[in-house]
């Protein structure tokens, strides 16, 4: 009963329902006052008075809805007044937005199914996928979805600063034994081994690695399909393929394929050139005085092999072999 008088609530609250009671009430009033009436022409006027009240409603819906989100093609307002639509109903799909590559929503809005809406800022890009397959690459701009589309990742376009390794305050090598506190302790211990690695001679560093990063921008700016242009480009197979992309550990046993985020992979291939370049030098040539030293030739191998398709060869001193290898990192970070 509950239910019953809840929907006729909200029926009289909708331009038929108002149209309904005053039309009632004023009939009321007539049959009253014993003024007569034609029946026939009252019905024939509500409903013409209802199809107008309808007409203008949806018109004005739709004029108003381009004024929600920044759109600017037919297609969108379109897309926009039924969205708000299906919103007054209360069927509506989910409605996010993306900040520097995060989406941000309010409590159980991903839970919601249905047409949704997303706005993504200068700085993002995302990709949308449905329950079996890959759908589309959305850039900078507003985008809807289709009831059966999620978004399967996003990722922020700008340029991104990583820091890994032990912090300057740390001095691993310093403080071999446990400290005061066995929590800090072994977090400088798992910093230690981020990058820790052998010389030639057996000894172990580690160092503080930097990384600047960022997902392949295409050569010329273009608007994306809502009509924005981004300042820091969108490169839409860049953007599915950092999304998308898988990592196979052949180290294990089983070779399982492990799921490894697009921003920790220039870190995961830093830390590995690292580690197979240090093993050519002993810890005296690291730190050489005369010429080029060990770190000066690390750092510009890491730097070739991640930014070229190939690079010179170095044999197990760390001396250059005079032949041209190809870049395994470099055909990774740019697949």
């Amino acid at each position: 009963m509950r239910k019953i008088f809840s929907t006729f609530g909200a029926f009289l609250g909708t331009p038929a329902g108002v149209i309904l009671v005053t039309t009632l009430v004023w009939h009321g009033i007539l049959w009253a006052a014993n003024i007569p009436f034609n029946i026939m022409v009252s019905v024939a006027l509500l409903i013409i008075d209802v199809a107008i009240a309808f007409f203008l409603q949806n018109r004005l819906v739709y004029f108003f809805s381009q004024f929600v989100l920044p759109i600017q093609n037919p297609k969108d307002r379109k897309e926009i007044h039924a969205r708000v639509l299906a919103f007054g109903s209360g069927k509506r799909g989910p409605a996010l937005f993306i900040k520097n590559g995060r989406v941000i929503t309010h409590e159980g809005e991903l839970d919601k199914r249905g047409a949704g809406v997303i706005l993504l800022d200068t700085a993002s890009a995302a990709v949308l996928r449905t329950d079996t397959e890959i759908r589309d690459t959305v850039g900078p701009g507003v985008k809807f979805t289709d009831a059966d589309e999620y978004i399967a990742g996003s990722v922020d376009l700008r340029s991104q600063w990583q820091f890994i390794g032990p912090l300057a305050s740390d001095q691993p090598f310093l403080n071999p034994v446990p400290i005061s506190s066995p929590k800090e302790y072994n977090e400088i211990q798992g910093r230690r081994q981020q990058t820790s690695g052998l010389t030639r001679d057996g000894f172990e560093v580690s160092p503080t690695i930097s990384i600047k990063f960022r997902i392949k921008r295409p050569d010329e700016k273009r608007p994306t399909e809502s009509g924005v242009t981004s300042q820091y480009g969108f490169d839409a197979s860049s953007v599915r393929n950092a999304i998308t992309r898988e990592v196979i550990h052949l180290g294990k046993s089983d070779n399982s394929r492990v799921r490894m985020e697009w921003n920790r992979l220039p870190a995961h291939l830093v830390v590995n050139l690292w580690r197979e370049y240090i093993r050519k030098f002993k810890l005296a040539e690291l730190f050489a005085t005369a010429g080029v030293s060990g770190l000066q030739t690390i750092e510009d191998m890491i730097n070739k092999r991640v930014r070229q398709s190939d690079v010179m060869g170095l044999d197990d001193a760390g001396v250059p072999t005079g032949e041209w290898v190809e870049s395994i990192e470099y055909k990774q970070l740019v697949s």
